[in-house]
Order: structure tokens, then sequence, then C-alpha cells
């Protein structure tokens, strides 16, 4: 399985933190909130008491900074905007996140699905510099 989202920055803002496209302080779109992309792709594969599976993520967001909203936190007002125009995913701190992982897992007991697994993961974080486009 593949699969791609994206979000603009802004998207689920609205311009008061209570109007905004969360519940109980989570966003209810995406964990990342706004202004990403992202990859996801799945892999699983079952041979006789054998479970093999991976997952691999790329994100690629723009992290806004202490005091200049870039549309990354979906609680910020819209209102706030460090640039009201020319907006684009990945603008403010541009940041790229990837993150892999891997399962084998051995069927011990169908009847109760006892099973053992052994994974790894990694995960990565690249942050480049500021970037802001200028229109």
């Amino acid at each position: 399985m593949v699969e791609y989202n994206g979000a603009l920055p802004f998207t689920y803002s609205e311009t008061t933190y209570i109007t905004n496209y969360t519940h109980n302080g989570e966003p209810l779109a995406h964990p990342f909130g706004a202004n990403f992309k992202e990859v996801v792709a799945m892999l699983n594969y079952s041979y006789k008491r054998f479970d093999f599976s991976g997952q691999l993520n790329y994100g690629h967001y723009g992290l806004d900074l202490t005091n200049q909203y870039f549309g990354k936190d979906i609680f910020i007002p819209y209102t706030q905007t460090a640039k009201l125009y020319a907006n684009y995913i990945g603008q403010g701190l541009t940041t790229d996140m990837t993150f892999g992982e891997f399962k084998v897992a051995y069927l011990l007991n169908p009847k109760y699905n006892l099973r053992v697994e052994l994974g790894g993961l990694y995960r990565q974080e690249k942050m480049r510099n500021l970037q802001i486009r200028r229109c």
C-alpha cells in the first residue's frame, strides 16, 4: 500500500483557536497539522507461521519559528501569519523526516495468537536553513 497526504499552510486554522479543526487538543485531519506533504508505504507478507511487515514514511514540512507563524501549528489563528501571499508547503524552517520500521513475527500458538516479534525502527529529521520566497 502506498499513500500520499498533504496540506497547505494554514489549512485547518481559523480566526480563533477555539474554532480550528481539532478536538481535545489534537488535530482531527492529520497529526502533522498543516504545511506538510508525506508519502507512506506499507508492506505485509505472511509465510506459514512467519509474518513480515515493513513501513516507510517520508515527510516534508515547514516548522514555525518562535515569533513567526508559517502555517504548521493549527492552534495559532491564521490572522497572525508571517506573510499573506505566496505561501507554499515547507515554508519556515524546512524539515525532512524519514521513518522506517521492520518487524518479523513467529506465531507460537494460533489459537491465542501468541507470537514472538523482533523489529527495529529508524527515524531521522533534517532541518534546513530558513527558506522564505519573496514575490
